[in-house]
This record gives structure tokens, sequence and C-alpha cells, in this order.
């Protein structure tokens, strides 16, 4: 009897978050998609404040009937902490709308009120999706292919990417988005090939840019990559199914490495981005008119871009901005985490021994005795590539319409050309200015492109 009513109440808290989630997912399409007026935004708070009471509601009953509470506390932990968060902005429910008036007097009181909504849906759309998680082994067992299951996964992000792109509030006033060119824009931002129908800069707001970098994002570390750190984060642990699974997806000969190999992926990719971010704002002194936020958002938006090898730019010129052409410093980040995210994790990670000794003596030993074949070949073929390319492009741009002023500069867009024209996408020179002998070595870097298992490699 009482097992029943256990069920029924799981069954009754499942079916009411995933109304909940529903319903957040509506909201914040229309919060943030569309030009809301202040009656609706008032009207949308209060409904909201509904769907937190059964949130809470729900969340109460799991433990009230949970028959280990104590195993229930550290399963559910994250949801608790959240029903936590919502009893306090019900309790005080102007704290959040004070400390943004207080801290952005600039904003006006229906984006105070939107600022709250979008916070609200998020929390919990990210909460839903993440606890998701755990259902991965149902899934399996469906008994798909692993590379249908990654094809699919991919299909769902550009979709839901199509969607947001489409909205309203993702285009400035002045231009629209037909849902053919929204669904382009998601699926060249998701695969990382940077091909554009408009300008990033200048056809998208913020809103919309920060779409196509949260796409950029996913697309580089791959779905499946996200989804499944998530899983071993949440549920403690890869089932053997999903270990499995992962060994095929990263390439790995053995199962018990994809766990680890899955943390340095994550620790790898926000810890070069953030240093990247960092140096791009250094670098960027005079751009962006000083506006300190756009300079942060910039050099966040490009940093990714590059190491997921993207080649979209929040620049209306793209690199070919005046203040950044010329910028060697810039531009050599730029360059430095394509490579980087051109290599692939796995190589990454072999490449990680060589930071713990000083000694060149010891490092000759752990590149002859240590690193992977993969490795050495993913190292070495980069090295040559790189180089050569740069050399034919830089002998052939002497003559081109392309060659800068100086032989310094040529050599240096030479070596750019080369570096990103492999998976990237930037470009600092007109490329249709470039002769034909120059466009068949860029021809020939693209379709060599970067390592399997790195950003680039989709």
């Amino acid at each position: 009897m009482i097992t029943a009513l256990i069920k029924k109440v799981k069954l009754f808290s499942e079916i009411a978050l995933s109304i909940v989630f529903v319903y957040s997912i509506v909201v914040l399409i229309a919060t943030v998609g569309f030009y809301l007026t202040p009656s609706t935004i008032e009207l949308l708070i209060k409904v909201t404040d509904v769907a937190i009471y059964i949130y809470i509601f729900q969340e109460l009953l799991r433990f009230i009937f949970a028959q280990k509470k104590v195993n229930h506390l550290k399963e559910r932990w994250l949801e608790l902490a959240v029903s936590f968060l919502m009893v306090l902005l019900l309790i005080s429910p102007s704290f959040l709308s004070d400390l943004l008036a207080k801290n952005f007097p600039t904003l006006n009181l229906v984006e105070i009120h939107s600022i709250y909504l979008t916070f609200i849906d998020l929390v919990i759309i990210v909460l839903f999706l993440l606890k998701s998680t755990k259902y991965l082994d149902s899934v399996l067992k469906l008994n798909l292919h692993p590379s249908a299951l990654f094809a699919l996964s991919f299909a769902l992000i550009i979709f839901t990417g199509s969607i947001f792109l489409s909205l309203l509030e993702a285009t400035v006033l002045s231009e629209t988005t037909s849902y053919l060119d929204a669904l382009f824009t998601s699926t060249s931002a998701v695969c990382v090939t940077g091909l554009v129908v408009h300008n990033t800069a200048t056809h998208f707001t913020f809103f919309g840019q920060v779409v196509i970098l949260l796409l950029i994002q996913i697309g580089g570390l791959g779905v499946m990559t996200l989804t499944t750190f998530f899983t071993a984060i949440i549920a403690g642990g890869l089932s053997v199914k999903v270990r499995f699974l992962m060994r095929e997806y990263l390439s790995q000969l053995s199962v018990s490495s994809v766990a680890n190999l899955l943390r340095k992926i994550l620790l790898y990719t926000f810890t070069i981005e953030g240093i990247g971010a960092l140096l791009l704002f250094f670098f960027n002194q005079k751009a962006d008119n000083n506006n300190f936020f756009d300079r942060i958002f910039n050099s966040i938006f490009h940093s990714i871009s590059a190491f997921c090898n993207a080649g979209f730019s929040t620049y209306e010129n793209g690199l070919m901005q005046d203040y950044i052409q010329n910028n060697y410093f810039y531009l050599s980040v730029i360059m430095l985490l394509i490579v980087l995210g051109g290599l692939g994790f796995i190589v990454l990670a072999e490449l990680q021994q060589l930071f713990k000794f000083k000694n060149w003596k010891r490092w000759n030993y752990i590149i002859r005795d240590k690193f992977s074949v993969t490795t050495k070949i993913v190292l070495i073929t980069t090295f040559f590539l790189i180089t050569f390319g740069s050399l034919f492009i830089f002998i052939l741009s002497l003559s081109d319409k392309t060659s800068i002023s100086s032989i310094f500069n040529t050599f240096f867009h030479s070596v750019f050309l080369s570096v990103t024209s492999r998976t990237a996408g930037f470009n600092t020179v007109s490329i249709e200015l470039i002769s034909v002998p120059t466009a068949f070595i860029v021809i020939f870097l693209m379709w060599v492109g970067a390592s399997p298992g790195s950003t680039g490699g989709g």
C-alpha cells in the first residue's frame, strides 16, 4: 500500500515538474524573444509564482514520502537547493528587482521584470535538463547506433538554436531573419563552420549573439560530451553502457579512461578559453570605443569562437577591422587558440605531461616513449601544414594584391591564413583578392582540416 502511494507521488511529481518545465520554456521564449507590454509581463510574473509553488510542493512531497531521507537529500541536493532559493524569492519577491535596480539604474521596470522572469525560467530549465541526463541509459535501450545518437543530438541542438535565432529580439529592429536563415546560422554555429548569411555584428542583437556563442560552445565540445559529463556529476558516475558509447565517440581504447578524459576535456576547454579571453581583453585596449562591457563580451566571444574553430566574429568587418588587422599580439592569441582547439583533446591530455618536467631530456623521453602514435602524427602534421602552408602563401602573396605594406606584415598574415584555413574560417585579408595559386593552397589546407576528436573535427 505504501509502495503504491510512493509510486503515485513520484508520478505526480514527475508530471508536475514536466508541466513547470514546459511552461518555463514558453515563458522564456516569450520574454527574451518578443517585445512584451508591461501588463503582459506582470501577468507572466503572477503565473510564474504559481509555477514556483507547484515546483516547491512536488519537491516537498518527494521528501515527505522518501523512504530513506538521508539518501534522498544526497540524490536530490540540487533540486532542494533550488527549492530553497525559490522560497526566498517568494518571501522577498522584490529582492532581485531591487538588486538589479540598484546596480543597473539605467534599466526600466519592464527590463528588470524581464530579467527576473528569465532568471527563474533558466534555473528551472537548466535544472530539469541536468536531471534528465540520468535517463541517458533509457535512451540507449532504443538500440540506436552511436553515430545515429550523436547525429540526433546535434539535430536537436540545431533545431533549438534556429527557434531562438528566429525570434524578434534576436535580430536588430531594422532587420528580419527568416527561419531558413536562422536554421542555416544555427547549423553553421553548431557544426563550427563559420559560414554566415548575415553579419553577426550588425544583424543580430546581443541576445542573438549570445545564442550563437552557446551554439558554438556546444558544437565545439559535442552534445554527448556535455551530456555525459553532467550525467557523471549529477548521477554520481557513468554506467557501463554510457562508458562504451563514449569510448567510441572519443576514440578511446579503454573504457576506464572515458570518465577521466571527459573531466580533462571540460577542464582544458574552459581553462584555455578563459586565459584566451583575458589575453584578448588585454591586447584589445583601443577597440570597442573603450566600452568595458563590449570588450569583455567580444573577448569571450572570440576566444570561444577561435578555440572551437568556428570563425564567427562580433566585429563588423571580422578580423579585418582596422584596430584588429595589424594587432599582432591579438591575432597571435587567436592563432594559438585555433591551433590548440584543432589539436584535439587527446593530444592536449598527452601534452600536459610535459608541464610536469623542466628537464629537456625528460621531455625527449616522454615525446619518444609516452606519446601515442595519434599524438605524434597530429603534432607532426600540424607543424608541417602550418609551416609549409605559410611559406607557400607568403611566396605567392609577394605578387598578390593581398601583399600588405611590409615583408613582415605579409609574412605574418600568411601564417595567419595558413593557420585559419584548415578549419577556423577567420580572415585578416580579403579572400577574393588572393591569386589562384594561393587559393589552391588554401583549398588544400581546408581539405585536410583539423585533427579527429578536436573542436574543429565537429
